[in-house]
């Protein structure tokens, strides 16, 4: 009887490990990653798939103005209407300042096939402002700024070069902007922002990645230990010869040393 039922057991256990196995679906050489929608529209009269919200501001406790952000439908580039975030004087009581992001509605997009963040602008005065890309308020892994756009007074289109696409398969954050009054003495201003999109340029060159701002430092440190890697970004050739110059996120770059003989640990910011 012993010998039967061990017989039995190994049966069974025959039987569900052939049945395991055959469970087990290896992926097919055929199969492709899902892949992100890849419409590059942000803000074409109205917004394009972004959430709710539609702005998502900065926080109130570090005095962001949540009150100055809205459409304008009697002062537009194209169509029928257009952003217009309204500048607070820094002793506003709401707030001395205003800026946020628009985030992708659903999953993220998939932009490896554009090459340029673009919008046209104006304000009622010339004015020095930050925009980007990349910021989510989630991850914030591919963010990309200029802090030093300058408004004009009219009409103008603004390209903010991707420096990678091909990390963007998957990125919610769609615009970022800041405005404050340093460059106008502290007088508060309106901006108009119109046809805000992603778009593949096939114009822009890069003319020179660069870490420490560019600077060539020597630091001296001990053998093993951190050193801070600040001031990341780049310098694109635009369409129009001038360059434009932005801030990086480190998930952009790939870091590697000349000197196999130096041992330690870079640190990003």
């Amino acid at each position: 009887m012993k010998t039967i039922k061990s017989i039995h057991y190994k049966v069974a256990l025959l039987i569900l490990l052939v049945i395991a196995v055959s469970c087990e679906r290896d992926i097919s050489d055929d199969a492709v990653p899902a892949e992100f929608p890849t419409n590059g529209d942000i803000f074409i009269d109205a917004p394009v798939g972004l959430t709710d919200e539609f702005f998502i501001s900065f926080d109130p406790v570090d005095g962001a103005n949540v009150n100055g952000f809205g459409t304008d439908e009697n002062e537009t580039y194209l169509g029928t209407s257009s952003i217009r975030i309204d500048v607070p004087t820094p002793n506003d009581p709401e707030g001395g300042f205003i800026g946020g992001i628009f985030t992708d509605r659903g999953e993220g997009r998939n932009l490896t096939g554009y090459d340029a963040l673009t919008f046209w602008a104006k304000g009622t005065t010339s004015a020095t402002i930050e925009v980007g890309f990349g910021t989510d308020f989630i991850e914030d892994k591919f963010p990309v700024s200029v802090n030093d756009l300058v408004l004009s007074t009219g009409w103008k289109k603004y390209i903010i070069p991707i420096p990678d696409a091909s990390k963007l398969t998957q990125e919610k954050g769609m615009f970022l902007f800041s405005a404050g009054t340093q460059s106008t003495g502290g007088f508060a201003y309106t901006i108009w922002i119109d046809e805000l999109k992603f778009e593949r340029l096939g114009t822009l060159r890069l003319q020179n990645p660069f870490i420490l701002s560019g600077e060539d430092l020597e630091v001296d440190a001990f053998v093993g230990s951190n050193i801070r890697i600040t001031g990341l970004g780049a310098i694109f050739n635009l369409e129009n010869g001038q360059n434009q110059t932005i801030n990086v996120a480190p998930a952009y770059f790939d870091f590697e040393s000349d000197n196999t003989s130096v041992t330690g640990d870079f640190e990003l910011n």
